[in-house]
């Protein structure tokens, strides 16, 4: 079933949760890794496109995901929640590793 906005507020996609399926539209210029002991890295470690799961929310629109590479912290500018087709194709790619 595809996300209907609530009436009178401007929804531009649905809102992540936890566990929530996402592909990176924008590349950021770095990726905060979401480590306890946090560092930059580099944002060519995910592409445009690749898909990741939503792990955490942090203040000011701020996800933390879980892709190939590593957790990072990437602010939601950059992602886009999956549809649901592309969603199952991932858990049953997650499910066989």
């Amino acid at each position: 079933m595809p996300y209907v906005c609530p009436r009178f507020v401007a929804c531009a996609s649905p809102p992540l949760r936890h566990g929530t399926a996402v592909m990176v539209t924008r590349v950021p210029p770095f990726l905060k890794s979401a480590d306890a002991m946090s560092s930059l890295r580099r944002g060519d470690l995910v592409e445009v496109g690749e898909p990741g799961r939503v792990v955490d929310r942090r203040p000011k629109d701020v996800w933390a995901v879980r892709f190939r590479a590593g957790t990072f912290l990437i602010d939601r500018q950059y992602i886009e929640p999956l549809v649901d087709a592309d969603a199952e194709s991932l858990e049953d790619e997650e499910s066989t590793q």
